[in-house]
């Protein structure tokens, strides 16, 4: 809009220097159109070099002009000079807005007053200067509808950002790698080793001043001393950016070494590839090779390093975020808890019943421990999006089975379609809940059920060991606010629990009625646990 706005405003110069033409007197109106164009280039200039420029630098700009177009207004003959009062009044209304188009207005009816009464140059006056008021006025005014106004600070650097990004995600799909750093190292010395007959070879970048390996190829360590170290084969490339050939002795051993500087996009001295081998010493056509392949690696490696600092600062920024609400919700109830317990000693000491007191704080300890594993939960799931829930189950059930010797098995069925973040969270809780009372009831089989498809999903899990939970365990629990939370108990011992959210998936084969579950851990003991050939087990005995 601004550019075709301007292509607008030169046309109604160029449309009044060719009237002019006509009318003979172009040579008085063709400078004071020129001028007025000049300076209307001047001001679209500056508004789009400088980004969000002060409003006082508009005003002033719309003010010059629209004086500049009142003197050529009033001196051209033939009232040619209003198509140049006329652009400063739309310049004025998509520059200002409202008050544009009054400032138009004012610099015209100021500059006309002051032309008629200390000069003799003025084509207009009376009812000429009205017309031409009126009609500066509704072009203003039209035009100032279309004005843009000036986003918020926030506002701007949110669009910026985006742009950013979008831009960002393209080029990274555009990449092999994409900006991952590690995997950039990993497939900058395979590259290398394609080309180039070595034994060990690793990729150095610097933090700071400290040197950081981020890959290596063919050992598992730095055979070399930090390159930062003055007595260092590879201190000169990385304190010079100067390529070497070289051999040097290593335990009697004699090595053939290669090292390459790594630059950035602005030629600063990124970090180093050091490579050796044994047999013969390195050409100057593998150095040429080894360079090529530098050139295009450094600036890919210092995007990768921007890329890794910023998905650095936002999982600071999550983890501090966590930090805040365990300090001020868990560690203030910690707090409180450790008041109690010296509150209940005073009452045993003085021969009271501290019963209540005793169960209470059970209680108190049991929801602020459930809240550090929400808390625990979330961190893990915000810092691994790209994980579905179902296999955050997987691995939580197959972790908590090699941690404890149960006997473990599970079946999913899930589809790409994904939960809310929080729902997700809370249904990972509501398993992490169910393990632990697993664990500390010395359960010997844990099985669990998932049926993941938005919006409806169900999960149900089973255990024979020795239970706290009751049909009230969860009344408070984030999981009950969007689904109904069943806990039924096992003869002899054992727990089934089951969430359902949206319409109940269909049962499969293997699924099974409440009434079952006594007979399924009887089949459970007598087929060490596995009860369905659908089912995903996870062998993991204590002796595994």
């Amino acid at each position: 809009m601004p550019v075709l706005a301007l292509v607008m405003r030169l046309a109604l110069a160029a449309a009044m220097i060719l009237a002019s033409w006509v009318s003979g007197v172009f040579f008085v109106a063709a400078p004071w159109a020129v001028a007025v164009a000049v300076a209307d280039l001047l001001l679209f200039v500056l508004l789009r070099w400088r980004a969000g420029p002060h409003t006082i630098w508009k005003v002033l700009g719309v003010t010059a002009i629209a004086l500049l177009a009142t003197a050529g207004a009033q001196v051209i003959p033939e009232r040619l000079g209003v198509l140049l009062n006329t652009g400063a009044a739309v310049l004025g209304g998509l520059v200002l807005g409202l008050r544009g188009a009054l400032v138009v207005a004012a610099c015209f009816v100021a500059g006309s007053l002051l032309m008629i009464e200390l000069t003799a140059h003025h084509g207009l006056h009376g009812l000429d200067v009205v017309a031409v008021l009126a009609s500066v006025s509704a072009a203003g005014l039209i035009s100032a509808i279309w004005h843009e106004r000036a986003p918020q600070a926030n506002t701007a650097a949110a669009r910026e950002a985006r742009k950013l990004l979008v831009r960002l995600s393209s080029l990274a799909e555009s990449l092999d790698t994409g900006f991952d750093l590690p995997s950039l190292g990993d497939t900058t010395l395979e590259e290398v080793a394609e080309q180039i007959d070595l034994e060990r070879a690793a990729l150095i970048v610097r933090n700071g001043k400290h040197p950081v390996p981020i890959s290596l190829l063919g050992l598992s360590r730095l055979p070399w001393a930090a390159p930062s170290h003055p007595e260092s084969q590879l201190h000169r490339t990385w304190s010079e950016g100067i390529a070497i050939r070289r051999a040097y002795e290593n335990e009697s051993e004699r090595w053939f070494l290669l090292t390459m500087p790594l630059h950035d996009s602005q030629g600063e001295l990124l970090g180093l590839i050091a490579m050796d081998r044994q047999e013969t010493p390195y050409s100057s056509a593998e150095e040429a090779a080894l360079a090529q392949i530098a050139l295009g690696t450094g600036p890919l490696l210092e995007v990768a390093i921007l890329f890794s600092g910023l998905r650095t600062r936002a999982a600071l920024e999550e983890r501090s975020r966590l930090a805040r609400d365990m300090h001020d919700g868990v560690a203030q109830e910690l707090a409180a808890l450790s008041y109690s317990v010296d509150t209940l000693l005073s009452q045993a000491a003085h021969g009271q019943d501290v019963t209540s007191g005793l169960r209470w704080l059970r209680q108190s300890m049991r929801q602020s421990l459930g809240d550090i594993r929400h808390q625990i939960s979330t961190l893990r799931m915000v810092e691994r999006p790209d994980v579905s829930l179902g296999s955050v189950l997987s691995t939580n059930l197959r972790n908590a089975g090699t941690n404890s010797g149960m006997r473990t098995t599970m079946s999913i069925e899930e589809t790409p379609f994904r939960f809310p973040a929080h729902i997700e969270v809370s249904l990972n809780r509501l398993a992490l809940d169910v393990l632990a009372d697993a664990r500390a009831g010395g359960a010997t089989m844990f099985d669990m059920e998932v049926a993941l498809s938005a919006p409806n999903a169900r999960l149900a899990m089973r255990h024979d060991g020795r239970s706290g939970l009751d049909s009230t365990s969860f009344d408070h629990h984030p999981a009950a606010a969007h689904g109904e939370i069943l806990v039924e108990r096992l003869l002899p011992t054992g727990r089934y629990v089951e969430i359902v959210l949206g319409s109940d998936p269909a049962p499969t084969d293997d699924s099974f009625e409440i009434e079952d579950i006594v007979s399924h851990l009887q089949l459970a003991e007598a087929t060490d646990g596995d009860v369905s050939p659908s089912r995903r087990s996870f062998d993991q005995e204590a002796h595994a």
